[in-house]
């Protein structure tokens, strides 16, 4: 079954993000995601790991993620530790097997992370600029 998305008018620049990365974070768009001033952590302050931090975290942890493309597992990294550290999640290392898990999730579609952050750009009214992504 196709995405229900494709069915729809999308604006020309998103189109054309999507010709470039499909489903999946550009440097640009995982950069303005996690970006300090954008990404609060529950306790009011603010962290951002960079991709090559999270790749280094990743492979220090033992993991591999099979569908990881683009910068995804640097969102979802980032937006792990923003909303569930220290709890739930009390460790770079259970940070890290939250990204696998979310990332590689069995019944997943590819491209999860960047669907579900554009779901919640268009619940919260915050329009992205595609063409800033590209």
């Amino acid at each position: 079954m196709d995405r229900l998305d494709v069915y729809e008018q999308i604006p020309r620049g998103m189109r054309e993000y999507l010709s470039h990365y499909g489903w999946h974070f550009s440097q640009k768009l995982a950069e303005y995601a996690t970006d300090p001033k954008r990404m609060k952590n529950a306790d009011g302050s603010s962290h951002r790991w960079t991709h090559e931090e999270v790749k280094q975290a990743i492979e220090r942890n033992g993991l591999t993620i099979e569908k990881a493309k683009g910068y995804d597992c640097m969102y979802v990294a980032n937006m792990a530790y923003s909303d569930f550290y220290p709890k739930p999640l009390s460790s770079e290392a259970q940070i890290m097997q939250y990204v696998k898990a979310y990332i590689d999730d069995p019944d997943g579609e590819d491209g999860i992370a960047l669907t579900r952050y554009y779901a919640d750009c268009i619940a919260k009214g915050e329009p992205l600029i595609w063409e800033d992504f590209l």
